[in-house]
C-alpha cells in the first residue's frame, strides 16, 4: 500500500527504484507511476550521452501538460481496482 508516497509493505517503508528499461519519458513516467522513487538511467545514456537530459525534459513537459504540480506527486499513482482492499 501506498501513503504519503512511500510504499508500505507489513511493518517496513521501502522506496523503489526502476534499474532497466527506461529510455522515454513515457518510461519514466509509468515507473514512477508504479512507485519507483528513483530512475537508474545507464544503458539510455551510453546510446545517447543526452538521455538524462532529455527524459528529464519530457517529464517537464508531461507534467506541465496534465496539470502535475511535480513529478513526485506521481509515485504511486496507478491504481488498481482488483489490488484494493
Amino acid at each position: 500500500a501506498y501513503l504519503n508516497g512511500y510504499l508500505y509493505w507489513g511493518w517496513a517503508v521501502a522506496d523503489a527504484s526502476v534499474s532497466g528499461g527506461v529510455h522515454t519519458a513515457k518510461d519514466a513516467i509509468k515507473a514512477t507511476m508504479a512507485g519507483a522513487t528513483a530512475i537508474q538511467v545507464g544503458t539510455a545514456s551510453y546510446a545517447d550521452p543526452c538521455a538524462v537530459e532529455r527524459l528529464s525534459n519530457g517529464l517537464t513537459r508531461w507534467c506541465k501538460s496534465h496539470n502535475v504540480p511535480k513529478v513526485s506527486s506521481l509515485t504511486g499513482a496507478l491504481e488498481i481496482p482488483w489490488l484494493q482492499n
